[in-house]
C-alpha cells in the first residue's frame, strides 16, 4: 500500500515540475525571466499558476513607442520576441535565448 502512494507521490511530482516549467515559460514569454516564477508555482500550486496567468504582458509596453531609428542599423538586430537589441554576430537573443 506505501509503495503504490510513493509512485503517486512521484507521479504528482514529475506532473507538478512539468507544469511549472510551463507556467514559467509563459512568464518568460511576457517579459518576465528568471525563476522565481517556476517556485512560485511549485510552492503556491494552483493560485501561483493563475497568477503568472494574469501577469501582465510586459515586454512590449515600453520598448516599441520609445525607439525611433533615422536609418537601417547594419551592426545589431533587435529581437521579435523581447525587444533586446543584439549585436549581428550572436545567432541567439541575449535576453530571452531565442533564435533571429
Amino acid at each position: 500500500m506505501t509503495t503504490i502512494y510513493f509512485f503517486l507521490g512521484i507521479i504528482y511530482l514529475i506532473i507538478s515540475i512539468a507544469l511549472c516549467a510551463k507556467f514559467n515559460m509563459i512568464a518568460n514569454e511576457k517579459g518576465y525571466y528568471g525563476m522565481s516564477y517556476f517556485w512560485l508555482c511549485f510552492f503556491l500550486g494552483l493560485p501561483g499558476m493563475i497568477l503568472v496567468a494574469a501577469l501582465p504582458d510586459g515586454k512590449r509596453s515600453n520598448d516599441s513607442s520609445s525607439k525611433s531609428y533615422s536609418g537601417a542599423d547594419t551592426t545589431t538586430w533587435t529581437c521579435k520576441n523581447c525587444s533586446q537589441v543584439n549585436p549581428m554576430t550572436k545567432i541567439t537573443c541575449s535576453g530571452c535565448g531565442k533564435y533571429r
